[in-house]
């Protein structure tokens, strides 16, 4: 079996208390999802996000689901996909949707945003 990863799609699915994002990915070719990636601001580039493998805390150690080789191209196009699924999640998330009623300066200062 080959797994196609021209297709492969991600899908932000929770945020964090802490604002830490966990993504999922697609791989359509192999009917399959990979869940818990995390993405989080980078304490070493303050301007990057810094994207993770799923891991899973054992005791008093960290289980690393999936591995990568430090130059894997395909966590490189997995990242890259992760990264865009976060984009548009935040471009979603900054729309205002109809019907939410908007608190003191809110209103004001979406409705100069968006003039009529």
């Amino acid at each position: 079996m080959k797994i196609d990863l021209r297709n492969i799609r991600a899908e932000v699915y929770h945020e964090s208390a802490k604002g830490v994002l966990y993504v999922k990915v697609y791989f359509p070719s192999a009917d399959m999802w990979i869940n818990s990636w995390t993405v989080r601001k980078s304490d070493r580039t303050p301007d990057e996000l810094w994207v993770q493998p799923p891991t899973f805390n054992i005791g008093r150690r960290w289980l690393k689901v999936i591995e990568f080789k430090n130059d894997s191209q395909v966590f490189d196009l997995i990242r890259d996909e992760i990264l865009r699924a976060v984009d548009r999640w935040s471009r979603e998330k900054a729309v205002p949707l109809d019907g939410i009623e908007l608190e003191g300066d809110e209103r004001e200062k979406a409705t100069s945003v968006f003039p009529d």
